[in-house]
C-alpha cells in the first residue's frame, strides 16, 4: 500500500500478487471491486483497476484537491 500526498491531491495505491482478473470478461461472482467504484464515485474520486489473470491486481484511488 503506498499513500502520496501532492499539491494536487491524494493518491493511494494498493497492489496484490494473487490470481488477478481479466477485466475483459463480465462475470457475476463477486461484488468488491463494483463497491469500490461506487465508493469512490461518493467521494469525487477517480479509482483505477489494474489487472492481469496470474499476476495480481493494483487498485489506484486519486482524489483531486479541487473536489
Amino acid at each position: 500500500t503506498l499513500l502520496s500526498y501532492t499539491d494536487s491531491g491524494i493518491t493511494l495505491s494498493q497492489k496484490d500478487d494473487g490470481v488477478g482478473c481479466d477485466k475483459t470478461k463480465k462475470t457475476n461472482t463477486g461484488n468488491g471491486l463494483i463497491n469500490r467504484q461506487s465508493r469512490a464515485v461518493l467521494i469525487n474520486a477517480k479509482l483505477q483497476i489494474e489487472s492481469q489473470p496470474e499476476k495480481g491486481t493494483t487498485l489506484t484511488l486519486i482524489i483531486d484537491k479541487g473536489n
